[in-house]
């Protein structure tokens, strides 16, 4: 990318703006900017016919044509490329326009015409006469000309025949990197262990796609995967070659395990997109090509091409998928891809002839052809700064944008086109669409008549009023347009669609309905009009032709299962068996890991109550689809087991309650658990299922108020919640079924003394290498009662469980072997409430917890995260964008600190925090140029961010994902994912820091109590086997502080108070988010509100202002000037002041006078390190102090205190006060009692009074 900037940036800055002293040519590039189109068109008409920059003139009126929505064909009369001097460079980029090519689909006329002629072209080259050769292809496929189709496909030289192995994980991409052993594998006996944890290995479809593109899913079947694809190819002799590469997804390709080419960014491209020059040895060859995919890539597929220079195929070479031994190419000469042609040339002619803008745009045509979207953004951009206020270079530019990643940008251009150009025929129709949505039909119709004034009476426009019509209920004009229309577009699926469903459905008409539908079938092909006529047929009870009907979707597609499920279905329906299993054979042959053609084979066998086969095949099924939880249960059927969950031992709730009743109800407590329990079933293979049941006592008001509503927590990512009971039980034993929804529960009718009974399951859907992983933790005890409670689990052989007791280390499992599954019972009776003290640790941390793991270990955590964060972190043209804002002048010479600093400024003044579900996955961060474009993201997003600018920088940084301390200090005890948050670690100076980054007004390199000693997981960019979880160390960390000073003067019985303080860290953000962007009266309110806490007299805020409010920096410093009213006490001839320090340290209002059980969380007590006060009292002229206290200075553990009185004159007295401590601690129970008794010698020392007089 960076080379390709340097090629183009200088001839960008000298195109603009446009010449002003030309022909027509400019003149009509001056009109385009100006929004006068129909000059525009004119003049570039014009121009094309008097030769000036002809062929630029000529492609510039197909793009504007089409911008308007006019039919270019229809309007000239001719094809550009018959026009054109070099029209091979135009029509690459223009392909997909329809004065071109247009979309896949059948040709005729003009279109049809042109890309015939095209193959005798000498003009085109053979990677366009092969693209070519492919829309013939599909014109001959829907054309139901099959021969041709055929021909036209094998003309394309593509390599059809390969040999498939997967799937391998690819969570996010992330498999991208992997060294999958199928890489150095190319034979094996064994097989691969795929990311089902099956066993598969290398197979070559009995049929292949014969179209060229090789389209994968029915090869390797999950919707996200890495494959392989390999073939072995014959050369007589040693030769030089072009390797050409396209599809879509990720790919990697080697020859004779040499790697020629890698791109993680999965785009659809053309064929030959990426072009290499390569070697063949003489005898076999082998290439390998990797595919990665994920659920966002639709239709995965590729292309690979032996061609000349000329791009035509090599003869001579023969190919076989069986494997072949080959010479290793052990050669390091690094292959550089080849620029396209179409490139080339308007790269060349914008090094020739800057000042004319078609020539970027017309490359960037080329770029996205490929969907090289960095690349077309980075030539549009500087014509859509120059020229914001032109639509159609506006509606150019959003066409640059990826719609994956960038789609609320395009959503701002095309409002912004909306603004510009509101009369333009696609503008118009979105109008359209909007005023049918909201049933204003005459508006609605009133713009059908304005797009028809804009391009004639279409198929569009009638179709358009047909619409309308039908639903204003004037069916009879409705008929007449179809019927209009039908005849002059008989050969338009969505004509005879329409037709179709006005005979059937308004007309009732079977006879026209059915002709319909032959007719367009004599010599057309689609799969919705295959359907419906095969299905007239069979309720027709005419098989024959319904079967032969059915044939035809076969006969154009014979590699894609797909194509035979219509016919198997209606084998299955009429229980003809023995043909829909053959049908379904054909397809295991084209799909042999497809659990779902395994399942349907199975299906077909229990019909014919083959239990042997249709046992044989339910495994085959679970095997390739572990988490397919409908063929665990047929399986059990057939081998006459009993549901799985049946093993659990059985709590009868009722029983259970009644047996409660007869019971003394421990009323101290709100409420109390009768029974819970949760029962989980591992399978060795993947998935899981877990059964809830929960019995809970009301016993008042407060429990009706905690209980009556609840939501099940579980995973919407990758669990499934079915609420199988939900009610309350009274105490005569009649039952209130509860109202649900989702996971949610709602109690009506629940009173005192009232039992709930909710029971729930959930199953696991996840998949890859973490997500068929298990770890769970489970509270024994609460902080009400428990009188009965158990987990149980069975664990399939092979699977391995690691467990840890937390608090209850003594309580191992009860264990058994139940089948092919390891037992284990953890159960506890008549357990007593946790206490619940005040600023006690979190339950996880003195609660009896029950952690259970089948992750092997942290690094397996550690090295999946790296590989998700490595793909979503990859540089793209928003990140170098941003990069080049923060770094103008590049790096160099800044120190790493500043490197640092400068990202984290422009992320919190760029990007907000923002986690939505809809938004945002569980564990996968959304990629780094996504963030930037949305300026929204959570903290992954935001970590992920900064890590790739910081890795673009040099910085050594990574991730750190973190459980913050609010969840205990101990809650993780085995490898999991249960982290809540994510930050950064980066190294400055060789010192390691942290960042939190969803703050934006902490200050850089600030961290907040929630970080304090959290448990932490390192995951570092480039995985390293080891790492562990640890605590994040917090004794390097700056010191939270309150520095103030405090001048008091006193006048009369009042006291006028000017206070400075400054704060950092946590407190620094705390005052940003008061004070910052708030209006002058929110500003007050939360002055008084800070003021009120320390006076209980009237005051009046006089002044106020703030230093480094509107920056990042360390510390925001506050000057408020306030007086308060009455604050002297008169007692006779003396006066009496309290200091008021306003900053509170410490306070008695939380202790009990009852013995502590539990460590005191100081961190959630005190959030500053340090408090440092100064005080100056000023007495009138005249006053004099009297009896001035004598100070105070203590100590407690790592806790100082001084306060110092000092008397700098009659009237002037001077306190500082100083109070140090840790606001990361924990305090052991036995020190709470001695820490209140220090803390109320601090409150007696800072209560006492001056007296003057």
């Amino acid at each position: 990318m960076k080379k390709y900037i340097c090629v183009v940036a200088a001839a960008f800055l000298l195109m603009l703006p446009i010449r002003m002293f030309a022909g027509d040519y400019d003149k009509a590039w001056q009109a385009l900017l100006k929004n006068e189109k129909k000059e525009a068109i004119a003049l570039f008409h014009k121009a094309f016919k008097s030769k000036d920059h002809a062929d630029n003139a000529l492609a510039m009126l197909v793009c504007l044509e089409s911008y308007e929505g006019i039919d270019y064909l229809e309007k000239y009369g001719k094809s550009p490329i018959r026009e054109m001097q070099n029209p091979a460079p135009y029509t690459y980029g223009l392909w997909f326009y329809e004065a071109f090519f247009g979309q896949h689909g059948k040709k005729k006329g003009i279109q049809l015409e042109a890309l015939q002629s095209l193959q005798n072209d000498d003009r085109f080259n053979g990677s366009m006469k092969a693209a070519g050769n492919y829309f013939l292809g599909f014109h001959y496929a829907v054309s139901y000309q099959i021969e041709q189709n055929k021909k036209s496909f094998k003309n394309m030289g593509a390599v059809e025949d390969w040999e498939f192995v997967g799937p391998f994980d690819n969570v996010s991409g992330s498999g991208f990197y992997k060294e999958y052993p199928p890489i150095s594998t190319p034979v094996s006996k064994e097989g691969f262990i795929s990311s089902n944890n099956n066993l598969v290995n290398w197979f070559v479809p009995t049929i292949n796609t014969g179209q060229g593109w090789v389209m994968v899913a029915p090869f390797v079947t999950p919707t996200t995967a890495v494959g392989y694809a390999q073939t072995f190819i014959q050369s007589e002799m040693e030769q030089d070659v072009l390797i050409n590469l396209g599809g879509n997804c990720a790919f990697k390709l080697w020859l004779n395990d040499k790697l020629l080419f890698a791109d993680p960014e999965a785009r659809v491209t053309e064929l030959d997109a990426y072009m290499m020059k390569a070697h063949l040895k003489k005898g076999y060859n082998r290439v390998l090509v990797q595919f990665g995919f994920t659920s966002t890539v639709s239709s995965p597929n590729f292309i690979v091409r032996l061609t000349d220079t000329d791009f035509k195929a090599i003869p001579g070479l023969e190919v076989t998928p069986a494997y072949h031994e080959y010479q290793v190419d052990k050669s390091t000469a690094k292959v550089e891809l080849l620029p396209g042609f179409a490139e080339k040339y308007f790269l060349e002619k914008i090094k020739n002839d800057p000042d004319d803008p078609a020539n970027a745009l017309l490359l960037s045509k080329v770029y996205l052809r490929n969907h090289f979207y960095d690349k077309a953004k980075e030539v549009v951009a500087p014509i859509y700064t120059e020229y914001p206020k032109s639509a159609f270079i506006v509606n150019e530019y959003a066409k640059c944008l990826n719609a994956e990643y960038e789609s609320t940008q395009i959503n701002e251009l095309v409002e912004q086109v909306k603004l510009l150009d509101p009369e333009n025929f696609y503008v118009l129709s979105n109008e359209l669409d909007r005023l049918q949505k909201e049933q204003r039909y005459d508006e609605a119709m009133a713009i059908v008549n304005k797009l028809e004034a804009i391009t004639g009476p279409t198929m569009i426009t009638e179709l358009r009023k047909a619409g309308i019509m039908a639903y204003q209920g004037k069916i009879d004009s409705v008929i007449t347009i179809a019927k209009e229309v039908y005849k002059k577009e008989k050969d338009r699926f969505e004509i005879v669609n329409m037709m179709a469903i006005l005979y059937q459905k308004l007309l009732s008409d079977p006879v026209n309905y059915r002709k319909v539908m032959e007719e367009f079938l004599q010599d057309n092909f689609n799969l919705t009009i295959v359907d419906a006529l095969a299905k007239d047929y069979f309720d027709k009870n005419e098989e024959d032709k319904g079967i032969a009907t059915l044939n035809k979707y076969i006969t154009v597609a014979p590699y894609a299962p797909a194509s035979y499920n219509d016919l198997i279905r209606h084998f299955f329906n009429t229980q003809q068996y023995d043909s829909a299993i053959h049908y379904l054979q054909i397809t295991q042959g084209i799909s042999p890991y497809s659990s779902v053609i395994s399942s349907d084979i199975a299906n077909c066998y229990v019909q014919k109550n083959d239990k042997k086969k249709a046992l044989d095949y339910f495994k085959k099924a679970l095997t390739y689809n572990p988490i397919d939880y409908e063929c665990r249960s047929r399986i059990r059927e057939l081998e006459n087991k009993p549901n799985i969950l049946n093993y659990f031992p059985t709590a009868d709730p009722y029983k259970k309650i009644e047996e409660d009743n007869k019971k003394v109800f421990d009323s101290s407590y709100a409420s109390y658990f009768i029974y819970k329990g949760k029962d989980v079933v591992l399978y060795n293979e993947g998935g899981c299922e877990e059964v809830i049941q929960v019995i809970v006592r009301i016993n008042n008001k407060n429990g009706v108020d905690n209980w009556k509503e609840l939501s099940i927590p579980y995973n919407t990512y990758y669990q499934d919640v079915q609420i199988l009971k939900s009610e309350v039980v009274k105490p005569s034993g009649s039952r209130v079924p509860a109202e649900s929804s989702g996971n949610e529960i709602v109690f009506t009718k629940i009173e005192p003394g009232d039992a709930i009974y909710y029971t729930y399951k959930i199953k696991h859907y996840g998949s890859g290498r973490i997500g068929k992983e298990f770890w769970d933790k489970y509270y024994f005890n609460s902080f009400i009662p428990v009188k009965e409670v158990h987990y149980n689990m069975l664990v399939a052989n092979g699977k391995k469980l690691q467990f840890n007791f937390f608090n209850e280390p003594n309580l191992k499992p009860k264990r058994k072997k139940i089948e092919d599954f390891e037992y284990y019972s953890w159960d506890m009776y008549n357990l007593e409430p946790v206490k619940d003290e005040y600023y006690m640790p979190d339950l996880a941390d003195v609660g009896k917890v029950l952690h259970v793991s089948t992750v092997g270990s942290w690094g397996d955590i550690a090295e999946w995260y790296s590989d998700i964060t490595k793909m979503q972190s990859r540089d793209d043209y928003e990140l170098s964008a941003a990069y080049d804002k923060i770094f103008p002048k590049g790096v160099k010479g800044l120190k790493e600190l500043d490197i640092a600093r400068k990202i984290y400024n422009y992320i919190e003044e760029n990007i907000a925090y923002s986690s939505v579900s809809f938004r945002q996955s569980a564990y996968v961060p959304q990629r780094a140029s996504t963030t930037l474009q949305t300026k929204l993201g959570d903290c992954k997003d935001v970590s992920t961010l900064f890590l790739a600018l910081a890795r673009k920088a040099g910085l050594d940084a990574n991730l750190v994902l973190i459980n913050t301390r609010d969840n205990g200090l101990n809650t993780i005890q085995l490898p999991s994912m249960d982290f809540n948050h994510c930050i950064i670690r980066y190294k400055a100076g060789g010192t390691e820091h942290y960042l939190e980054l969803t703050d934006n007004y902490l200050p850089f390199n600030a961290k907040n109590s929630s970080m304090s000693q959290a448990q932490i997981l390192n995951i570092p960019y480039t995985y390293k086997p080891g790492g562990t979880i640890e605590h994040l160390d917090t004794e390097k960390k700056e010191k939270l502080a309150l520095v103030r000073m405090i001048d008091i003067k006193v006048e009369d019985n009042d006291i006028i108070v000017n206070t400075e303080s400054k704060a950092n860290g946590t407190f620094a953000s705390g005052r940003r988010a008061r004070y910052y962007h708030h209006t002058d009266d929110e500003v007050k309110n939360e002055l008084q509100s800070l003021l009120s806490g320390a006076f209980k007299n009237q005051y009046s805020i006089q002044d106020y202002s703030f230093k480094n409010l509107d920056n990042l920096a360390d510390t925001v410093s506050m000057k408020l000037q306030f007086k308060v009213k009455n604050e002297i006490i008169n007692v006779g001839d003396f006066s009496m002041i309290k200091p008021n320090f306003i900053d509170v340290p410490v306070s008695i209002n939380i202790f009990k006078d009852e013995e502590r059980q539990y460590p005191f969380e100081y961190c959630w007590y005190e959030s500053s390190d340090i408090y440092k006060t100064v005080v100056n009292i000023e007495l009138p002229e005249g006053k004099t102090f009297q009896q001035v206290p004598s100070g105070f200075s203590g100590q407690f553990k790592n806790m100082t205190y001084k306060l110092v009185y000092q008397k700098l004159s009659d009237n002037k007295l001077r306190i500082e006060r100083e109070f140090y401590t840790d606001c990361s601690q924990q305090l052991p129970a036995s020190s709470v009692k001695e820490m209140e008794d220090f803390f109320n010698q601090i409150i007696t020392a800072e209560k006492k009074y001056i007296s003057f007089q």
